[in-house]
């Protein structure tokens, strides 16, 4: 129920401020034709509702599960850093795996800490193909096996892996002569790096989709490779983003 009240509140907002709407599709391209992503800051008509207070709730209890009763690691949250990731689908572009991988976080092997933590918050149906945050599974605890601190954004990781496989060579190559293909070449390639995936020094990695149903709530490292995905289906993708910092 809070995940449906907080999902009007948004598109409220946004179309008077955006002038777009869930419903209509004729708003929800670019001029270049691509899918238009709005991403900002929480209006007031959300955070001031008692149904933030209930996923804020929610949240603070899944957080201290994770943290605070199990791990002894105190979390904080700060307002300003949460903001509402809205993709808007382009559903006559065939669906694509990603380019543009990228970490938010140093990966250090000798400081296995995390900084923060990313929570998404569903208010809405988020399906496969659907715009969802896509991740690269398991590249945290394969960077890790470096055995040195590897810099915010991955960049050196990236060439390290492309030179060890093709297949990451090819997912992370942006010009990629795939990534014009038609659809059958890219459903091909989605199922090489989604179903079949492929082992780094013994650690099984694929690419996966952030999913979820209105009022699921999903914690996820921000060290692990990740990119923003297309939105081929017939309904915008509508998530609050969290940030929970930690400290030990």
């Amino acid at each position: 129920a809070a995940a449906s009240v907080l999902l009007d509140l948004l598109w409220q907002d946004y179309g008077r401020r955006h002038g777009v709407s869930r419903e209509d599709p004729s708003g929800w391209l670019t001029k270049r034709g691509d899918g238009v992503r709005l991403y900002g800051a929480l209006p007031e008509s959300m955070t001031s509702s008692e149904e933030y207070v209930d996923v804020l709730r929610c949240l603070g209890e899944v957080a201290d599960d994770m943290f605070g009763r199990g791990g002894g690691i105190r979390w904080t949250m700060r307002p300003s850093r949460n903001i509402l990731f809205v993709n808007c689908p382009n559903a006559g572009k065939p669906w694509s795996v990603p380019s543009g991988w990228h970490t938010d976080l140093v990966v250090d092997a000798m400081n296995p800490a995390m900084k923060f933590v990313y929570a998404f918050a569903f208010l809405d149906e988020v399906a496969p193909r659907g715009g969802a945050t896509a991740l690269l599974a398991n590249s945290t605890p394969r960077m890790r096996l470096e055995g040195e601190a590897l810099v915010r954004n991955g960049k050196w990781m990236r060439r390290e892996l492309a030179a060890e496989n093709t297949w990451f060579a090819e997912l992370f190559d942006e010009e990629a002569t795939w990534r014009n293909a038609g659809p059958e070449v890219l459903d091909a390639q989605a199922r090489k790096f989604m179903d079949d995936g492929v082992a780094s020094k013994g650690v099984p990695m694929r690419v996966v989709e952030l999913t979820g149903s209105p009022g699921d709530i999903v914690i996820w490292d921000p060290r692990t490779f990740h990119s923003a995905s297309g939105n081929s289906r017939d309904r915008p993708r509508s998530v609050i983003r969290f940030r929970l910092d930690l400290e030990y």
